[in-house]
């Protein structure tokens, strides 16, 4: 069983603050126990906190894993702020593979596992965006469409898409081709960014 919770203060002061640091560990805990809905039962300690400190403290997201067998866990906290943070479940063996692939959410912060799951509309949206652009209206109309998915790929879906980033341990690769190394299988994950 995996947890994270993103829990966020105002000032750095604060965010080491022995109270704070309680109160950050107390949702993790409950989240580990609980689920993430068992941030709601935490709430009167946390507007006690605030009125205790004089600063705003919020939960900013919370998820909980677990993996079953032929899966396992990995997280990664960007050091030195702590300020992003990353739970993957997926199936294969390899923990050390798993890890950088944590490490590499947290850099790339891609919003899906793959291109099948971008819903259709933001699909249409970005590629009627394209579609518009000069340059490309300036081309004959037998080569836009090609034009356009190129784009679409290369500039928006190597973006958001996991599986079609570049590999930031190794660029000249898609994070599909690393993993299928690795023995890897993306099941699902999360990433937390304080202050993006």
């Amino acid at each position: 069983v995996g947890a994270i919770v993103a829990v966020g203060c105002e000032t750095e002061p604060v965010s080491k603050n022995d109270e704070f640091l309680s109160f950050a560990e107390a949702a993790l805990e409950a989240v580990e126990s609980e689920g993430p809905d068992a941030v709601s039962a935490l709430e009167d300690r946390r507007l006690e906190l605030i009125a205790k400190i004089g600063e705003n403290v919020e939960i900013a997201g919370a998820a909980r894993m677990e993996a079953g067998e032929g899966e396992l866990l990995a997280e990664y906290v960007h050091p030195p702020a702590n300020k992003i943070g990353v739970l993957v479940r997926a199936k294969g063996s390899d923990a050390a593979a798993a890890r950088r692939l944590a490490m590499h959410i947290s850099f790339a912060a891609p919003r899906y596992r793959s291109v099948n799951e971008v819903p259709e509309d933001e699909l249409a949206s970005e590629r009627s965006i394209y579609e518009h652009q000069p340059d490309v209206q300036s081309k004959p109309e037998e080569v836009r469409a090609k034009i356009v998915e190129g784009r679409l790929r290369k500039e928006f879906l190597s973006n958001v898409a996991l599986s079609e980033q570049s590999w930031i341990h190794e660029p000249s690769q898609t994070v599909a081709k690393a993993l299928e190394e690795a023995g890897l299988e993306v099941l699902e994950f999360v990433r937390y960014a304080l202050a993006e």
